[in-house]
């Protein structure tokens, strides 16, 4: 005789996901191991959905708090802290303050320096911040 199918409670793995709780929490909130609680996720579309759903959540909140503690107002009740909001940004959200650069090793850097309502891609190893004499040139004749 099989085992009889597990009762899940999707409401709460969502409410878990909203709170953080990684997918082995879960799991043992839900008195399943991390394992068999996987096996489940995998066959059960519900229970990845309620997941997703749960760990997006938990997003918006964080964007929610980074805006009231970077938007000026003097009623606000939530001061926050931005040490913390940024740590969360980080682990959540995949901010970065590292500027990452690719491309190959041998063709110049390409960068696009962005004024008002105007885009200039230009080349070269110079200071992005400075526009090389042909995007200077460009600008001029456009």
């Amino acid at each position: 005789m099989p085992r009889p199918k597990p009762i899940i409670d999707y409401n709460l793995i969502e409410k878990l996901a909203n709170l953080g709780c990684t997918e082995y929490e879960i799991a043992y909130a839900l008195n399943y191991s991390p394992k068999h609680f996987s096996s489940l996720k995998r066959n059960d579309t519900l229970i990845r959905e309620a997941v997703n759903r749960g760990s997006n959540g938990i997003k918006i909140s964080i964007r929610r708090a980074q805006l009231k503690v970077a938007m000026p107002d003097e009623s606000r009740e939530y001061a926050g802290n931005p040490t913390m909001l940024i740590w969360l940004g980080k682990q959540y959200l995949h901010q970065s303050d590292h500027l990452k650069i690719g491309g190959e090793e041998d063709a110049p850097l390409k960068y696009v320096l962005k004024w008002a309502d105007e885009v200039v891609e230009t080349e070269g190893e110079g200071d992005p911040d400075i526009p090389s004499e042909a995007a200077q040139k460009a600008e001029l004749d456009s």
